[in-house]
């Protein structure tokens, strides 16, 4: 098929980027777990040590911290409407 320099065509790759952008939430950390605040449904949360090494999981969203030295963390919230990290320093 040849386009034109001014060819559009619909896809739904914007709608999928605009969803991910709808993701709102907040971790709130305590002495032994993380909380995820958010209004969507949350489907998985990981955490992964800086060099990448999956330290932490759970399907709620709260995510048990215990055992874990202090440091910085990469926590990834997995939902419904999109996905999203965010560092994290335990102290």
């Amino acid at each position: 098929a040849c386009f034109t320099p001014n060819s559009t065509f619909e896809t739904d790759i914007q709608n999928a980027e605009v969803a991910q952008k709808n993701l709102v939430y907040d971790l709130v950390q305590g002495t032994d777990e993380i909380q995820v605040v958010t209004d969507a449904k949350v489907k998985m949360v990981y955490v992964f040590a800086p060099n990448g090494t999956l330290v932490g999981k759970s399907k709620t969203k709260k995510v048990s911290v215990a055992g874990l030295l202090e440091g910085t963390y990469i926590v990834k919230v997995v939902t419904a409407v999109g996905d999203g990290s965010k560092k994290i320093v335990l102290k």
